[in-house]
C-alpha cells in the first residue's frame, strides 16, 4: 500500500469526524448525524425536556448522546498517538480541545465522581443519569496516557488528578454490598452495566475496577490507591485469566475485549511486580491475537456493505425493546446506526487497536497488508454513525507501534 495514498484517505476520515460529529460548543463527538451526510446535523438529540425525563431512556441509549466520552477518549488516542509521529504543532489545539468535552463530563455533575456520557448543545451541561463502567474505562485509561504525553500542560495534569481521584473516591464509596456493588446513578440508585465487583461479572470486565485505583494512583502517587488496587489485584487477575478463545468467538461485538485491554495495558504500565506485568502482559497477547479475526471479516465484506441506509431518529423509531432491570423497565429504540457497516468496521478499527495495545505485539507483514487495504477502502464519506473514529485512531496507533 502507498503510505502517502493511506495517509491522504485517514486525513479525510479525520476532517468527516471533525466536520460532521464535532460539536465544536460542547467540544464533543456526538454518535451519528439526523439524515445523510450531516444534512440535518444533531436535529435528532434530546430537548432538554426530554433529557431531564430520562427520555428514550436514563443513560441516553441511541439518543446520539450515548458514547461522547468513548468517542473522545478514541480521539484523544489519535492525537497523541498522531503527535508523536508527526510532531504537528497543531495536534495541542486539537488535544486541549478534546480533553475539555471529556472534563467538562467529568465533572458537570454536582455528585463528585461522577462520569456523564455526554452533554446537551443546548445548555452544555445537561446530562443523563446513569453512566457505564465503559465511559469510565476509556477516561481512566486516556486520562493517564494525556498526562503521562507530551501534549498535556501543568493544569491539565491538576485537573487529570482532580478527576481520577474524584473517581477513585466515589468507586471506594459506592462499589459495596447494600449498592450490590455498583456505581451509583446521579440519583442515588445502583447504575445499569455499573456493577464492578461481582464473581458473575463477564471477564472482560473485571480489571476495570481495580483499574480506578491504579490510575488514581499513578497520577497522584497516594499510596491508599495503590493498596485499593492490590486489595482487589488477585480477583480479577484470576476471573480474566479463565477466559478462553471459545469465549471470545461466541461474541460478534469487539468493543468488550478493547475495553478489556484498556484495563490490562493502564494495570501493566502501573505494576511494579514483575509476576503480574507477565500475567498482564499474557492476557494482551492473547486477545491481540484472537482479535485479529474481527479485520479479516471485515476486509471480506467490504464490497457488500450497503453505506446508503439512512440513519432513523430515535423518536421515529418503528418499535422499542426494554428489559428489566431491578425492577425498572428501561426502554431503548430499535433505529439503525448500529447496523452491519458500523458493527463491521468498528470492530475492526477496535481490532486493530487491541493489537496497538499490546506492547510485546507486532502484525507480521500479511496482517499489516491487511489492516492497510481495510483501512483505504473504508467508505468515510458515507460515514454516518461514530465508526470512523475508531478507524482514524487504529490507524496512527498502528503507524505508532508497527512501523
Amino acid at each position: 500500500m502507498d503510505t502517502e495514498l493511506l495517509r491522504s484517505r485517514m486525513d479525510f476520515a479525520w476532517s468527516v469526524v471533525m466536520e460532521r460529529f464535532y460539536n465544536p460548543d460542547t467540544k464533543l463527538i456526538y454518535d451519528y448525524v439526523s439524515g445523510k451526510c450531516g444534512d440535518k446535523g444533531f436535529s435528532h438529540l434530546p430537548t432538554l425536556e426530554e433529557i431531564k425525563a430520562n427520555k428514550p431512556n436514563v443513560a441516553g441509549w441511541t439518543s446520539g448522546m450515548e458514547d461522547s466520552v468513548l468517542n473522545g477518549g478514541s480521539m484523544l488516542e489519535a492525537i497523541i498517538s498522531r503527535y508523536e509521529i508527526t510532531g504537528e504543532e497543531e495536534m495541542k489545539a486539537f488535544a486541549a480541545d478534546i480533553f475539555d468535552g471529556l472534563y467538562t463530563c467529568a465533572t458537570v455533575s454536582e455528585e463528585s465522581g461522577y462520569l456523564a456520557r455526554s452533554v446537551s448543545p443546548i445548555d452544555k451541561k445537561s446530562h443523563y443519569i446513569n453512566s457505564s463502567r465503559d465511559q469510565y474505562t476509556h477516561w481512566l485509561y486516556m486520562g493517564v496516557l494525556f498526562y503521562n504525553s507530551a501534549l498535556s500542560t501543568p493544569e491539565q495534569k491538576e485537573k487529570i488528578k482532580e478527576v481520577l481521584v474524584s473517581f477513585a473516591k466515589k468507586a471506594e464509596r459506592d462499589v459495596v454490598a447494600e449498592n450490590d456493588y455498583a456505581l451509583l446513578r446521579e440519583d442515588g440508585k445502583p447504575g445499569i452495566f455499573c456493577e464492578m465487583y461481582k464473581d458473575s461479572m463477564g471477564r472482560h470486565e473485571v480489571n476495570r475496577y481495580p483499574m480506578f485505583y491504579m490510575a488514581a494512583y499513578m497520577v497522584s502517587e497516594d499510596g491508599h490507591w495503590l493498596d485499593m488496587y492490590k486489595k482487589y489485584r488477585d480477583w480479577a487477575l484470576n476471573i480474566a485469566e479463565t477466559l478462553t478463545e471459545e469465549m471470545l468467538n461466541r461474541e460478534t461485538y469487539c468493543y468488550l475485549f478493547l475495553q478489556m485491554q484498556y484495563s490490562l495495558r493502564l494495570l501493566y504500565d502501573g505494576e511494579k511486580d514483575a509476576e503480574y506485568k507477565e500475567r498482564y502482559l499474557k492476557l494482551m497477547e492473547f486477545l491481540a491475537k484472537i482479535s485479529y479475526k474481527h479485520i479479516l471479516l471485515a476486509l471480506n465484506k467490504l464490497d457488500t456493505l450497503d453505506y446508503t441506509q439512512e440513519i432513523l431518529e430515535w423518536r421515529s423509531a418503528p418499535e422499542f425493546s426494554y428489559f428489566v432491570e431491578r425492577g425498572e423497565k428501561v426502554y431503548s429504540p430499535k433505529i439503525n446506526h448500529t447496523n452491519e457497516v458500523f458493527r463491521t468496521l468498528r470492530n475492526a478499527g477496535e481490532a486493530i487497536l487491541i493489537g496497538c495495545l499490546a506492547p510485546t505485539f507486532k502484525f507480521d507483514a500479511e496482517q499489516s497488508r491487511d489492516i492497510e487495504e481495510l483501512l483505504y477502502r473504508a467508505d468515510y464519506q458515507n460515514a454516518y454513525s461514530y465508526w470512523l473514529v475508531q478507524c482514524c485512531g487504529a490507524y496512527w496507533m498502528y503507524r505508532l507501534t508497527n512501523q
